[in-house]
């Protein structure tokens, strides 16, 4: 049973979760509150935070949590009975938290192509692409001499011309460090980046991340998991598409006419969850009481790198000479919005609110009454943009 789960022996029509019942009697999969619990809590949320799996496995060691494997081997050897970043990684990696059916590492499917839920899942699916996707980030090995923390390892800088990861070397001979691109050594596609000294680096990162987002408040993302079955759609809706890919490329080996029978029976699967009322998963931002500078002052090198990650600001460098960064838009957004840094000309301010409004699926922007400058609409208050508010209650 993987982690995460007990087997639990149900009678036909008990509630295994939710509205979904036993159909016969038998032993069935359930959430194992405990294990769920450790899984969201100290492996995902530290992980999401940029830890390491190795980190992860220390602290759940140090916290005396149990694992699965306190019994003995297949070789008949006593186990240790402790975490390490292998057993880690494979819990994480595994679709069956999404409650899939999982048979030699492949998602079971049924007829339509529809992977087959058998369980209650304990992340959503875009949690676990957002799992997936961090533990791609950390499996990207460091050089030998890139191991010590460091403001910008971990892809807090990246190489303006093949876009990969800077790395940290130190020449003790000589008692300096530079920022180096591994691909400057590929014979395959050679780099044209030259090598920084860090220190020039950190005093630029310092310099500009302080003056552009400096006075705005933290904000914590927060995903808040689906109230409805959208999380069933989207694998109906991804099941249709595969199988229409099948049959234009000539992959499929039915007859036309159990194609077209398959096609109307996840049509009409998709019609009838659209049909039930919806509220997707989705991000909501939360204040956190402190402005990234008051952050950036108390905090220590690693958790500022930490703070570059979260806020998705990157440095971009391509040489001594050829230094830049990037803002995530909705930061520059916000910039724009609540007026800290009032830079911008009228029609830069304007394409840039037009460009996250498109970014959440706005249409229409708002003009603010006292100073004129465009608006998103529920970051408005009676007719003011963000600034103006502000200015008013100073008042």
């Amino acid at each position: 049973m993987p982690y995460g789960y007990q087997r639990v022996k149900l009678s036909a029509g008990d509630v295994i979760w939710g509205n979904t019942t036993a159909e016969t009697s038998g032993w069935y999969a359930v959430i194992d509150p405990d294990q769920a619990e450790v899984i969201r809590t100290r492996m995902v949320a530290p992980l999401l935070a940029h830890k390491s799996a190795n980190f992860v496995a220390a602290e759940l060691n140090t916290a005396g949590v149990p694992t699965k494997f306190t019994g003995r081997t297949k070789q008949g050897e006593a186990h240790s009975g402790k975490w390490d970043s292998t057993v880690v990684r494979r819990i994480l990696s595994s679709p069956t938290l999404m409650g899939h059916g999982v048979h030699k590492g492949e998602i079971i499917t049924d007829a339509d192509g529809v992977p087959v839920q058998r369980a209650e899942p304990i992340l959503t699916s875009q949690e676990f692409d957002q799992v997936q996707a961090a533990l791609k980030s950390r499996a990207i090995r460091q050089s030998p001499r890139d191991q010590s923390t460091n403001l910008l390892t971990g892809g807090a800088a990246e190489c303006f011309y093949c876009h990969g990861p800077l790395y940290r070397q130190v020449y003790q001979s000589r008692n300096v460090t530079y920022f180096r691109c591994p691909n400057t050594q590929n014979k395959d596609r050679k780099c044209s980046y030259k090598n920084i000294r860090a220190e020039k680096l950190y005093e630029y990162t310092s310099e500009v991340f302080l003056s552009e987002v400096g006075d705005l408040e933290r904000q914590d993302k927060v995903f808040v998991p689906a109230s409805d079955h959208t999380e069933a759609l989207e694998r109906v809706k991804v099941a249709i598409a595969t199988v229409r890919r099948e049959n234009e490329l000539g992959l499929y080996e039915g007859s036309p006419d159990e194609y077209l029978h398959r096609v109307q029976r996840l049509v009409e699967r998709k019609r009838q969850l659209e049909l039930l009322p919806a509220e997707p998963a989705r991000f909501e931002y939360r204040g956190l009481g402190e402005t990234y500078a008051q952050a950036w002052h108390r905090m220590s090198i690693e958790e500022r790198r930490g703070l570059l990650l979260d806020s998705g600001f990157k440095v971009v460098a391509g040489g001594p000479d050829l230094i830049g960064h990037h803002i995530p838009l909705d930061i520059r957004y916000r910039v724009a919005n609540e007026g800290h840094i009032r830079k911008l000309s009228r029609e830069e301010h304007r394409k840039l609110i037009w460009e996250y409004a498109e970014r959440i699926g706005l249409r229409e922007l708002i003009n603010c009454d006292r100073c004129g400058y465009p608006a998103v609409p529920e970051d408005a208050y009676n007719g003011l943009c963000g600034k103006c508010h502000r200015d008013e209650e100073k008042r």
